[in-house]
């Protein structure tokens, strides 16, 4: 394998990583989000 190849592995892997943690910072969000409302719901019967 060469350099070249290897710094486009190590590029792809970068960018998958950092989607991955987007993706799990908006599910962590959701996530919050529908517990308060879940919350509310619950508290105000």
């Amino acid at each position: 394998m060469t350099r070249s190849t290897q710094q486009s592995i190590d590029t792809i892997i970068a960018q998958g990583e950092a989607e991955l943690a987007d993706g799990q910072t908006i599910i962590a969000r959701f996530s919050a989000e529908a517990l308060n409302k879940y919350h509310a719901r619950t508290n105000s019967v």
